[in-house]
């Protein structure tokens, strides 16, 4: 294969091509609803605490290296993790819709995605 374009520094570059393609999840959920919306609810509070514990772990390793756009941008993802509101609204849409955790997670997001979409950009 051969692959041309314009180089950003000079000279030449032996080794495995990557390509990257940014892909946005479009998760449709499980293909049935929750059977136990308790243990639903179990399943999706242990994801959460697995998911904080891994992101704290990743914090401190990018404390300790000083990587502070890291470190801000993980525990961004850990205040979003433990959202009080965010995991209300999932064990609600479980609860009541007989969602999947994933199903209504990805539902939540979604909503507040258009929230701030919506919002005006003026702050005044």
């Amino acid at each position: 294969m051969t692959l041309s374009g314009i180089p950003v520094s000079p000279g030449i570059s032996l080794g495995i091509i990557v390509r990257y393609e940014k892909k946005i999840s479009d998760y449709s959920g499980r293909p049935k609803p929750a059977e136990s919306p308790e243990k639903e609810i179990e399943r999706f509070l242990s994801a959460v605490s697995d998911s904080s514990d891994q992101l704290k772990k990743m914090s401190v390793i990018m404390l300790n290296e000083k990587r502070k756009t890291e470190f801000d941008i993980i525990n961004s993802q850990i205040c979003l993790l433990r959202d009080p509101e965010i995991i209300e609204s999932v064990k609600e849409k479980i609860l009541t819709d007989r969602k999947s955790a994933e199903t209504a997670l990805s539902e939540v997001l979604h909503d507040l995605k258009s929230i701030f979409l919506d919002m005006d950009d003026d702050p005044y």
